[in-house]
Formats: C-alpha cells, sequence, structure tokens
C-alpha cells in the first residue's frame, strides 16, 4: 500500500505534516470515531460499542441513513486477514438472529460506559427508520491505520464476487503546529444497491400495530389472539407487550430484551419462547414440549441443550382449550423465575427467595413486580397494580417494607412486631403504629428471620384477612 503524504501550502511555501507517533493514533483512533461516527460513514448513528457475540465483542455497531445494519471491526494496527475472518464471525452471528431477537440483543446492550448513547427500545426507536427487515443485509467495514495486501486482495474479492457489502477504511495520522490530523483512505467500498434501496418502505410503529390487527383479523384469530394477550396479561403481569415485525413481543418491565412474542401462524396463533426465558427455567419446558405441538428456530437443533433455539408452540382454537392451563403456569413460572433471578447476591439471597415464598403461599393473589430497591409485592385493583409490600436485601439481611395500602388495614396488629423486631418508618419522623402515612419497615438477619419468621407469617395471613374483607365491604356497597 502506497503511503499517504499530507503538505501545508501558505502562498509559495510548502511544509510536509509529519505522521504522527503510531502509538498516540493507536489510543485515539477508537475513541475520536466513537464520538464522531460520521468520520466513519456520513449518516451513521452508533447504537453499540464492544457488543457481545458468541466470537467476542464487536468494537462498533451503527444503523446507517438508509437503515441498515452496520458493523465495524477496527484494528489501530495494520489490518490483517485475522481481521476479515473476524469481522465475519461477528456479522454471521448477528446474521443468524430472528429479527425481533436482533432488536432485542441491540438494545439491552447499547449505551453502558462505552459512550455510546442508550436506546432503551431499539425496535421503537428503529421504527423511525422503517420496518426490522431494512436492518438486513449488513454492512461491514474493516476500519485500521494501514492494511496489509493481502489483506486488501481478501477484502476485495468479497466486495466484488461475495454479494457482501465489505469496505475497508484506513486513517493515518498527522501533526503540524501542534495539532493532529486524521486522513481518511477508502481503499476498497461495496457498491450500493439502488433498486434494493429504492424499495425500502418506512413503517412506523402505529403501522406496525395496524398491520397486525389486520393480520389477525385476515386470519379469523382474533379471539385466540386476545385470549393470548389476556393469558400473558394475567401471569406475566409486569409486561408491556408492543407491536413488532412478527407480532407482540412480550418483555418484562425493567429489561429491554424479548421474552416471548404471540404471532398468528396459518389458522392459529403462534407462542415463541426466546432463549432468554428458556435460560430462565430449563426443567419447566420439558412437559409442555411432550405435551403440546413446537417447532425450533433454527431448525434441526436440541430445545432444551441448545441455550440459542427458539421454543415455537403452536396452537389453533381447539388445542388452546387443551393447552391453555398448561401454558399459563409456565408464563408464570417464568415470571416469578426472573424476579428470583433479578436479587442480586449480597449473601441473603436465599432469604429474599424464602421470603417470596412466604408471600406467595400467604397472599396467594399477590403480584411480584421488581421496584428499584428489591421487589414489590402488588395486588390488582381493576386494571392497575397496587404495591402492598417489599422485599429488599439489606446489610447481609434482608428487609421487609410494609406501604400504608397494607399497614392500614390493620395498622394496631403490627405492634407485637415492632416490639420484637428491628424496624423504622419512613419518612423517619412519623409515628408507625398511629400514622397512616407512614411505611413499617422491618429488618432480619439470618438468625432474626428464623427465629420471627413464624410470627411475620401470622401477619402476612391477617393482613391478608383484612384486605379480603376489605374488598368484600367495598364490593357489597
Amino acid at each position: 500500500m502506497e503511503s499517504i503524504k499530507l503538505w501545508q501550502i501558505d502562498g509559495e511555501d510548502v511544509t510536509q505534516l509529519q505522521t504522527s507517533d503510531r502509538m498516540e493514533s493507536e489510543e485515539l483512533l477508537e475513541n475520536v470515531l466513537a464520538k464522531n461516527p460520521g468520520l466513519l460513514l456520513g449518516g451513521l448513528t452508533l447504537v453499540g460499542r464492544q457488543t457481545p457475540t458468541e466470537g467476542g465483542p464487536l468494537d462498533l455497531l451503527g444503523v446507517d441513513e438508509d437503515g441498515r445494519l452496520c458493523v465495524f471491526e477496527l484494528k489501530r494496527g495494520t489490518l490483517s486477514r485475522e481481521a476479515v475472518a473476524q469481522i465475519i464471525d461477528y456479522a454471521s452471528y448477528l446474521d443468524g438472529m430472528e429479527l425481533g431477537e436482533l432488536a432485542t440483543h441491540i438494545s439491552d446492550r447499547s449505551g453502558g460506559a462505552h459512550g455510546i448513547e442508550e436506546v432503551e427500545d431499539f425496535e421503537e426507536w428503529y421504527g423511525r427508520h422503517g420496518a426490522l427487515e431494512s436492518l438486513k443485509p449488513l454492512r461491514l467495514f474493516l476500519v485500521g491505520l494501514g492494511v496489509d495486501d493481502r489483506t486488501e486482495r481478501m477484502v476485495r474479492f468479497l466486495a466484488e464476487n461475495s454479494g457482501m457489502e465489505v469496505s475497508l477504511l484506513t486513517f493515518h495520522g498527522f501533526v503540524y503546529d501542534g495539532k493532529t490530523f486524521l486522513a481518511k483512505q477508502v481503499e476498497v467500498e461495496a457498491a450500493a444497491e439502488p433498486e434494493r434501496r429504492s424499495r425500502r418502505r418506512r413503517v412506523s410503529v402505529e403501522e406496525r400495530r395496524i398491520q397486525l390487527e389486520r393480520r389477525i383479523e385476515e386470519s379469523g384469530v382474533s379471539d385466540l389472539f386476545e385470549a393470548a394477550r389476556e393469558m400473558f396479561q394475567e401471569n406475566w403481569p409486569t409486561s408491556r407487550p408492543r407491536p413488532g415485525a412478527f407480532g407482540l413481543n412480550i418483555p418484562i418491565v425493567g429489561r429491554r430484551e424479548a421474552y416471548a412474542r404471540i404471532g398468528v401462524k396459518n389458522e392459529g396463533i403462534e407462542i415463541v419462547f426466546f432463549p432468554a426465558a428458556k435460560a430462565l427455567c430449563l426443567d419447566e419446558f420439558r412437559k409442555p414440549l411432550k405435551e403440546i405441538p413446537y417447532v425450533l428456530w433454527p431448525e434441526g437443533r436440541e430445545p432444551l441443550e441448545d441455550p440459542r433455539t427458539e421454543i415455537i408452540f403452536r396452537v389453533n382454537a381447539e388445542k388452546w382449550t387443551t393447552h391453555e392451563e398448561a401454558l399459563a403456569k409456565l408464563v408464570r413460572t417464568i415470571h416469578q423465575a426472573y424476579i428470583e433471578n433479578s436479587i442480586n447476591d449480597n449473601g441473603a439471597s436465599d432469604l429474599a427467595r424464602d421470603a417470596l415464598k412466604l408471600f406467595r403461599d400467604n397472599w396467594p393473589d399477590s403480584i411480584n413486580v421488581l421496584h428499584r430497591l428489591g421487589v414489590d409485592i402488588a395486588a390488582r385493583t381493576g386494571p392497575e397494580l397496587t404495591p402492598h409490600a417489599r422485599i429488599g436485601l439489606w446489610d447481609e439481611g434482608i428487609g421487609i417494607v410494609f406501604y400504608p395500602a397494607s399497614a392500614n388495614l390493620c395498622r394496631d396488629k403490627f405492634r407485637p412486631m415492632t416490639e420484637k423486631i428491628r424496624h423504622t418508618t419512613w419518612p423517619h419522623n412519623l409515628e408507625p403504629l398511629t400514622d397512616a402515612r407512614a411505611e413499617i419497615q422491618f429488618a432480619f438477619s439470618r438468625d432474626e428471620w428464623e427465629t420471627h419468621k413464624e410470627a411475620l407469617t401470622e401477619l402476612l395471613q391477617t393482613v391478608y384477612a383484612a384486605r379480603q374483607e376489605s374488598r368484600e365491604t367495598v364490593g357489597g356497597a
């Protein structure tokens, strides 16, 4: 490769710029490109940096002005043929994902400590660009401070013969008058396909919702689809379903990643469980797999042994009647496993899980909802969820908070507990047994938990009974 040289021209005086120290350029390159993506490609928006793949973290991930997903492999030194293998490995991993899975993979790993703005919900954000189908085929970019002849030959061959859109960019650093300059050289540039780009149709999130509703109606599965949606709502209560390219995606509040999807298939529906859901309670899938018709994606893999496999249950109206209860149980189990898995380990995770079970056993209609300080124990009030208590990890033990919604049902019944167990109130200046605004917060070490667990059980049963009585009174009124 020919070296690049630059000159400063001042009238008739010409001064050659000196190349910068290679190590200095190597350290600057990735940070500069991450903060100034236009240096790589006009109209580029970066959505990931050091994004995990099976082959390792890829350097930069972006979306171009046409909505195409762009993969960048950066080398702080000279590009070699190993870099070609790396970028193909990364791109093939992303390209092998179903579009909904790819969208959640990106959004769940964007932002963070890498200086890239976080995309909270990639699919919703991408709706401003178009339908998710426009993400592919991927564009590949190899970027470095130089390139050897063999690598350039390989990339040129791929660009001209493989159908892949792969480009090769090199940057060169120069120093003049105390300032650093970068020069970009496009060694290989993949040709765009104008016909395919002109056919690309932009679709908003609202249009996707309308399209999904039309597919449901045309397939004659409106009642069945609504029954499945309600089943998720009842058993996966913290989800916020959103229309996607292939159906209604089911995430969990507190996470951007989709765990399941309801789709339309022929004269029935399909319920897809993504690997993230499957991993939470793998054994719980064994019985449904024996009883409910299913297919896998990708095909030809083992449903439980292969962590990348999606399990897709397919049912029509008749089979739904038979299998609804089993699917509802599976959904409840996944949601509960997610809640328990989200409890950070500070040496008391087993106590927190024991407390969750205690609430489940004594408040049978309670619903667990993630809270930034632990797990809320909520109850449904009409369409809304009302938190009644919270379980959190405190100082190598656990804390159990009773919100006013539950404490006020029988506040005097809390007196024996406040006389035996460490407690406080929130706000701190309120009287726990008389002030209707006060939260009552109990703290348990491991020994205290075992000592007072029975008394706490009685208190939970008392509060629950008072809550049921209050509901009946309101209902009667």
